[in-house]
């Protein structure tokens, strides 16, 4: 399977060690949403029209459930911090089906990032 990552989970980022050995499909892929800067040192996903910057990876059923509880979901439960989706990002060489995690719990939408890139949104910050 794959997943589309767009935040602590990207290369060179705090979690991108979750990934290492797992085979990247597009270094530059976007997905339609709004991100989110939570104010706890990671983003938040949620619905919307813009384009979310992130990578694609394949991945396999370990790798999913260590994602699983990196994101604090679990299925069929009430008080998930991120949900687990399927959808479809797109690369310069056409569209993909994916994986995804959005924010669940409306806490999380703090500060809109404006540029749907969340290692643009951190460089800047700093």
């Amino acid at each position: 399977m794959k997943v589309f990552v767009y935040g602590t989970l990207r290369k060179n980022q705090k979690y991108h060690h979750y990934l290492n050995d797992c085979k990247l499909i597009a270094e530059h892929a976007w997905i339609k949403g709004e991100l989110y800067d939570t104010g706890k040192g990671y983003p938040a996903l949620k619905e919307g029209e813009c384009r979310v910057l992130g990578e694609i990876y394949q991945i396999n059923q370990a790798v999913l459930e260590q994602m699983d509880e990196l994101e604090d979901y679990k299925e069929n439960r009430n008080d998930n911090l991120y949900l687990r989706q399927a959808g479809v990002a797109q690369t310069d060489q056409g569209s993909v089906d994916v994986i995804y995690y959005t924010g669940f719990r409306p806490s999380l939408f703090k500060r809109p990032i404006a540029s749907g890139d969340w290692v643009q949104h951190i460089t800047e910050e700093h």
